[in-house]
This record gives C-alpha cells, structure tokens and sequence, in this order.
C-alpha cells in the first residue's frame, strides 16, 4: 500500500490508507484528508461462513453513502465485490469473471 501511495498520490491527489487490523485513527485520516481525495481500506470479519445478520444492517447502510465505492468480501478461493444493496439483496460482482462491456449508442 505505501509503494501505491508513493507512486499515485503525486500524480492523482488520492491518498490511500488501510486498516488490516480494523481500527481506524482519526488523527491518521484528518491529515490524510487536509489536501487530498481518501481511499480508505479497513478489515474486518463479519462472518466466517457467511455473514452474521447482526451486521447486515450497517452494512447495508454503507450503500446509501454516495462516497462508497463498493465493499470487497472473500473467503478462501472466493471474493465478491458489493456495489449496491436493495431492500434485504446485495448486488455485486465477481472480479474473477470479464464482464462483457455493453454500448449503447443513441440516434437522433
């Protein structure tokens, strides 16, 4: 993450911080926030098969954020990516799979 950092941040703005170990540091993020655009990488566990429901709530919350960018889930030989969430579903992706690209062009 600091080789990324070192190498984008110049170019881009974008500061990226992680949280391997879940806590987050206030004082780490308002410096990172002073002059620049936030990345903000934090794990945690909220399930070991699947998740437990008590976080489900919360997590479903986060898709109402217009600054989230998606939630990342794995397991051994298994991630999704969470893009959005609707009434009790998650909607998400699997980054191990091409999606096939879909144009649509507009005549006039």
């Amino acid at each position: 993450m600091a080789d990324l950092n070192q190498e984008y941040v110049p170019e881009t703005g974008l500061e990226m911080l992680a949280y391997p170990d879940g806590m987050i540091y206030e004082d780490q993020i308002g410096k990172a926030l002073e002059n620049r655009r936030l990345v903000l990488f934090v794990s945690c566990t909220i399930g070991m098969k699947s998740p437990d429901p008590i976080y489900l709530p919360g997590l479903r919350a986060l898709f109402s954020l217009p600054q989230l960018v998606g939630v990342m889930g794995a397991r051994k030989k298994e991630a999704l990516f969470f893009v959005g969430a609707q009434k009790k579903s998650f909607i998400f992706l699997d980054p191990h799979v091409v999606q096939v690209r879909k144009t649509h062009v507009i005549h006039e």
